[in-house]
């Protein structure tokens, strides 16, 4: 489904929930690369999604950054916290 929404241009974000061993392996900073490079706004990295240590997944649910992906679709599409207001 990504690779066939990317190919219609449709604003596509991504938050990986990933353990540093993953991230740190060629084919996942291949994709990585490679998506972005077709507009694909992966959220990984410093300011973003940092990789955690392996086997601390459950530790990291409560303080996941949601609101990144939010606001970085909301920056893509156009759209401002007031237009997303039912209540102005």
């Amino acid at each position: 489904m990504l690779a066939e929404q990317t190919a219609l241009g449709i604003p596509i974000v991504v938050l990986p929930f990933v353990n540093i061993h993953l991230a740190s392996r060629a084919p996942f900073q291949q994709s990585v690369k490679s998506l972005r490079a077709e507009g694909v706004s992966i959220l990984l990295g410093p300011g973003a999604f940092e990789p955690r240590q392996p086997r601390t997944g459950g530790e990291g649910f409560a303080d996941y950054p949601w609101h990144l992906a939010l606001d970085e679709i909301d920056a893509m599409v156009g759209t401002t916290d007031e237009e997303n207001d039912p209540d102005t």
